[in-house]
């Protein structure tokens, strides 16, 4: 079977939606590095399509800012002005950008699951849409005030809730319901989710590095791909 059918209903991949049966009990960071490949190469075309206008919009979103922040500083007298407006502008996009994330997570999903999947799905979770801005809000300002605190809480509570939007999405969860199901199953796979973490810095620095940053959409798109990966390897492990 050639790798671009590797995803197809029927092949070796299509496993079901909630279980990687000829995964290891344990998840291993080796097989969900060489699955995430796996998807990434077999599927590039939608999630590069995806992470375009992902990106597009999170650049938008920046030069918004970055323009405040030059008017308030041009005119000490609007700073504040200016500041209020970035900060209301940047929850606005914020908002709009988790709600896309909702979309690309799914994306992946069903290409984990071997279904089918296009760009159309980015914008297809508006039922989600609500919850997802209350999350959003609870783990913004968690970590803002952990980070206030002394950095590491915040880090602490962005590395527990790193699964709560794909919870929302895979097992159709309310904000709590899945900022508590990202608690608990990152709790239990604390040391696989830290590793996963520990080696996408250390690629992402070597890449860097080696490629003068040209290689950055690829990590890009490959963060979330890796993350939904880690996260059914870790929900079939539940089962053991």
């Amino acid at each position: 079977m050639s790798d671009d059918n590797a995803f197809a209903p029927g092949s070796d991949f299509d496993r079901g939606s909630n279980d990687y049966d000829s995964e290891p009990a344990e998840p291993e960071i080796r097989s969900i590095l060489d699955r995430s490949w796996l998807i990434a190469r077999s599927n590039g075309a939608v999630l590069l399509s995806a992470f375009v206008v992902l990106f597009v919009i999170q650049l938008a979103a920046g030069g918004v800012g970055a323009a405040l922040g030059v008017w308030g500083a041009i005119d000490p007298d609007m700073y504040w002005t200016s500041t209020g407006i970035s900060v209301g502008v940047g929850f606005v996009l914020g908002f709009f950008i988790t709600f896309l994330q909702l979309g690309f997570y799914r994306i992946v999903l069903h290409i984990d699951r071997a279904e089918a999947a296009d760009v159309g799905m980015l914008v297809g979770e508006t039922d989600k849409y609500a919850q997802a801005a209350i999350a959003f809000v609870i783990i913004y300002f968690s970590v803002q005030i952990g980070s206030l605190l002394c950095i590491i809480p915040g880090w602490i509570v962005a590395f527990l809730t790193s699964f709560t939007y794909i919870a929302m999405v895979d097992e159709d969860l309310d904000a709590f319901e899945a900022l508590q199901r990202s608690v608990d199953i990152t709790t239990k796979n604390a040391g696989l989710w830290f590793g996963m973490v520990l080696v996408y810095i250390a690629v992402t620095l070597g890449m860097l590095c080696l490629t003068l940053g040209l290689t950055l959409p690829v990590l890009m798109i490959a963060a979330p791909v890796v993350q939904v990966v880690t996260w059914r390897a870790m929900k079939a492990a539940e089962q053991y």
